[in-house]
């Protein structure tokens, strides 16, 4: 049997555990998000980004810096192999979601999360549950995601391993 179908298998691919110093000095800011996500009355708290938004490494930065992006964020695309796009994405928002097909999630599928998002992340789990016995209208299982919720966030402030800056040849050993 797959191990999905009778546990739950939760990887978290954040840096949390390990920040660098800019994770670290904007760790304030993740929380307060995933405050203003998780008291959300209307409708998917979820900013999604098409290809477009995603083609400047430099502007999408700004954009996130700059807070237009308030909520969770979901790709329409696949990301690829880009990591450092998932890393920046991921240094911003608590929640980030985006599709495992190449082809993408068009805007009329965005509503499956509408239907699940008071269950997530463990609504991903049964719909893909779902979608490997052949239950019709499993498209939640198209998605794949990153969900720090607030006991994760808690749990890596406390465990969280400080990695040490980096020496510079130049200045020896003590």
């Amino acid at each position: 049997m797959l191990l999905g179908v009778r546990y739950e298998v939760r990887l978290h691919r954040s840096n949390r555990l390990t920040p660098d110093a800019v994770l670290r000095s904007i760790e304030p800011v993740v929380a307060e998000r995933w405050q203003s996500i998780s008291q959300h009355q209307a409708g998917t708290p979820v900013d999604w980004l098409a290809y477009e938004d995603l083609t400047d490494p430099h502007l999408l930065r700004g954009h996130l810096r700059n807070g237009r992006y308030t909520r969770g964020i979901g790709l329409t695309q696949h990301p690829g192999a880009d990591a450092r796009l998932m890393e920046m994405l991921l240094a911003y928002t608590p929640i980030l979601l985006w599709p495992h097909a190449p082809d993408g999630i068009p805007r009329e599928r965005h509503g499956c999360l509408d239907r699940s998002w008071w269950a997530m992340p463990g609504a991903l789990a049964r719909a893909y549950r779902d979608r490997w016995r052949g239950v019709a209208g499993a498209d939640l299982a198209d998605l794949r995601a990153v969900w720090d919720d607030e006991d994760w966030l808690r749990f890596c402030r406390f465990f969280r391993t400080v990695t040490p800056p980096t020496r510079n040849r130049d200045e020896g050993t003590p």
